[in-house]
């Protein structure tokens, strides 16, 4: 056999080795890229946990932040809903009937509160922060609005709802106590259910 003719062998084994790897899927950035069947479209990016992302119509699979709508919508399976940390829509299985509902609920007076997602204040109730004894946050859902607004309300009159380091500071020789701590007159509400970090405006026996 010629010098030529094994010149030839090997130049033709090279482009064959060559053509197979370039029809393999390779990694970028540690994920699985697949080829695309359009050349001018880039190649879509399939991560670990199973979302996809490209220039191609893609969906993101469970647990992965979502818009409603676009290129990054949920795979089939899966809806696009909010979430209560961050704020962030994730893709998560659909909700079976009767979960919808306990789903949409809202807080109410006094209740620990977030600014959104399921632990939202309802109606006119605002979440007001201020309590370091609450989770870094959150809030209790209070009054607000109108007129409980804090520009129109300096303080809170006896027996009213206050927070030691928060916007509901009690009136001149009224303290914010703590009903569980503390032994105060009978009050019209069950003050044992109020959230850490609120209190009642009581004035406190002379010692």
């Amino acid at each position: 056999m010629s010098t030529i003719s094994i010149n030839l062998m090997v130049i033709s084994v090279i482009i064959s080795i060559f053509l197979l790897a370039a029809s393999v899927p390779t990694l970028a950035n540690g994920y699985y890229q697949k080829p695309s069947s359009n050349p001018y479209e880039k190649p879509s990016i399939e991560t670990p946990n199973g979302s996809r992302s490209g220039s191609g119509i893609t969906c993101q699979s469970f647990g992965n932040a979502c818009p409603a709508e676009g290129v990054y919508k949920c795979c089939d399976g899966y809806v696009c809903r909010p979430n209560t940390v961050g704020g962030i829509s994730l893709c998560l299985p659909p909700l079976v009937p009767g979960e919808e509902e306990e789903y949409q609920k809202c807080r109410d007076i006094t209740k620990i509160c977030i600014d959104y997602g399921d632990y939202d204040c309802c109606g006119d109730l605002s979440c007001v922060p201020g309590s370091p004894a609450n989770f870094i946050g959150a809030g209790v859902c209070l009054p607000m609005g109108g007129k409980m607004s804090s520009r129109n309300v300096k303080c809170q009159q006896q027996n009213n709802l206050c927070q030691p380091y928060g916007q509901y500071q009690c009136c001149p020789e009224l303290s914010c106590v703590d009903p569980r701590t503390l032994t105060i007159p009978p009050l019209p509400i069950d003050l044992k259910l109020l959230p850490p970090g609120l209190g009642v405006c009581a004035t406190l026996p002379k010692i």
